[in-house]
């Protein structure tokens, strides 16, 4: 993940020539404005540009070896396997960061060795897509919780930037969401605050812990560690884990660096492995549930 801050480029022109560089000319209220926008995309193409070139340098003398290898000519046009293979796992050498320069979940999604993410924020990889995972919606809704009006995703005309947040919406009545989960690394979940836009809901979910429920109801399968646990894998399930009751973990208020709520409820599992969880709540409002995690 890389973290943009516009400020920094912005900052020192607005010393040089504070009328063309102050925040009138880029920002609507809080927020970027056209040409607000485009700077930040200035901003962020040419990082990426950056890295592309970093990257094409780096494997420039092994292009040159396979064309050398294979005998290319100027009439082979097509790609070829070993150059999908080599640009499909690009040098990387630079690591995690740095423990002080981690955000909210140092050190567990750090050291976590896979993590997965599905959600139903726009734009993403449409394959993360929150609704692919749900089991069953019995009474939630999937429906757009917020975002620009108009948006060119909405195939109606609209020439409105991609920014629409999605997510199942429900509350006490409407029954259990059902979501097929992989649980990884930390045996962790993380469901994200739901979103409030301007607040409205900001008072409900200081009592998350208190009304959100989730209880496996099927288990593909678990990874266990313990050889000798391994020949009683079908037993643990049943005992352990099969219809286990989870409750958002308020008890180490330092997971994400600040109250816990402030970010999401975190679930933890008795161990890695697929599961099917149900989700209810036990509130009257309407609660969207938009972006999920597991590490």
């Amino acid at each position: 993940i890389v973290e943009f801050n516009p400020s920094l480029g912005l900052n020192p022109m607005k010393a040089q020539q504070n009328a063309l560089w102050k925040d009138e000319h880029f920002y609507v209220t809080w927020h970027p404005g056209p040409v607000g926008h485009r700077v930040y995309a200035e901003i962020i193409a040419h990082f990426y540009l950056e890295a592309v070139l970093l990257v094409l340098r780096d494997v420039q003398k092994t292009v040159t070896d396979i064309e050398q290898t294979l005998e290319m000519t100027d009439s082979i046009a097509q790609p070829i396997l070993e150059m999908l293979s080599l640009l499909q796992d690009a040098p990387y050498k630079a690591g995690l960061p740095t423990t002080k320069e981690t955000k909210k979940c140092k050190p567990v999604c750090t050291d976590a060795p896979t993590s997965f993410c599905m959600l139903g924020y726009n734009p993403k990889d449409m394959a993360f897509d929150l609704a692919h995972f749900v089991v069953n919606a019995n009474g939630w809704k999937y429906i757009n919780v917020a975002g620009n009006p108009q948006p060119l995703s909405g195939m109606d005309g609209g020439q409105a930037s991609l920014d629409t947040k999605f997510g199942y919406k429900g509350n006490k009545k409407s029954g259990a969401l059902v979501l097929s989960v992989k649980i990884a690394g930390n045996q962790l979940m993380l469901l994200e605050k739901p979103y409030a836009d301007w607040g409205g809901l900001n008072d409900v979910l200081k009592t998350m812990d208190r009304w959100l429920h989730a209880q496996i109801v099927h288990v593909v399968d678990i990874e266990i560690d313990d050889e000798e646990k391994q020949k009683d894998k079908e037993a643990i399930i049943k005992k352990e884990v099969l219809n286990k009751k989870l409750r958002c973990d308020t008890r180490d208020g330092q997971l994400w660096m600040r109250n816990i709520l402030d970010f999401g409820c975190v679930l933890r599992f008795p161990y890695a492995g697929k599961y099917h969880i149900a989700l209810t709540v036990d509130v009257n409002e309407e609660i969207p549930i938009c972006v999920i995690a597991t590490f």
